[in-house]
């Protein structure tokens, strides 16, 4: 819990959901220097869709004064045939991928894939660690610095969980790479203007053609891709 960041106050009755981006920055050879964006949340209860009774926002807000601040690293994630979306009741999917269940895989194989990344996991977690601390370092609580819930805890002292969701993509997915098929991710369905391989009157336009799962969400580059479909189409 939080009074300040950055200078900035933080009352409880303010919300807000703030996206870092990597933007592919180079980090040498051909990956990037951040396999990962970051989302930070300010008082996230304001807007979880499982619990948006206005009702239980005045009455955390009564609870006190401080903002709750939680940052998420969001990685992009290929398919693999071992990923799975698991229903513990009808309303709670659960995703599960195959190589986030090891730090091991996550960084050899994951994020070879879709960052070039070459590093070793205790590089990985120090980077991942090294990040949080330069958040963590821009929050206070009534003057005080803060610490992370818990310490740096678990598998390579990562201590940040695994819990993820990502929108379901890649069924009729486009070239991972300009031009061409990538044996990284698999055959492509659509061409890069959307047109189905073989079928010169076939478009697809949806999150199917994205050809691994992004690590934000995707809603605006499936609105640009519609809007360029549309300039195939019929015209600018």
């Amino acid at each position: 819990m939080v009074t300040e960041m950055a200078g900035v106050p933080l009352p409880a009755d303010v919300h807000a959901k703030i996206i870092f981006y990597s933007k592919g920055r180079p980090g040498g050879g051909d990956a990037v220097a951040f396999p990962f964006n970051i989302e930070l949340n300010v008082n996230p209860t304001f807007w979880y869709v499982r619990e948006n009774d206005p009702a239980d926002f005045a009455r955390d807000l009564r609870a006190g004064t401080k903002s709750l601040v939680e940052f998420k690293f969001s990685f992009g994630n290929c398919l693999d045939d071992g990923n799975d979306m698991v229903f513990d009741d009808l309303y709670r999917p659960r995703v599960e991928f195959a190589n986030l269940r090891r730090a091991q895989e996550l960084v050899t194989d994951r994020f070879r894939r879709t960052a070039g990344w070459t590093r070793t996991v205790d590089e990985t977690w120090a980077l991942l660690r090294d990040v949080a601390d330069r958040l963590l370092a821009t929050c206070r609580d009534e003057g005080r610095t803060v610490g992370p819930d818990g310490g740096y805890l678990g598998e390579h002292g990562k201590g940040f969980g695994t819990g993820t969701v990502h929108h379901a993509v890649g069924t009729l997915r486009m070239p991972a790479r300009t031009g061409r098929d990538d044996p990284d991710f698999g055959p492509s369905v659509v061409d890069t203007d959307l047109r189905v391989h073989g079928e010169p009157w076939l478009y697809v336009c949806d999150m199917s053609v994205l050809p691994f799962s992004s690590a934000a969400n995707p809603v605006r580059t499936l609105a640009a891709l519609s809007q360029r479909l549309t300039d195939t189409l019929v015209g600018p």
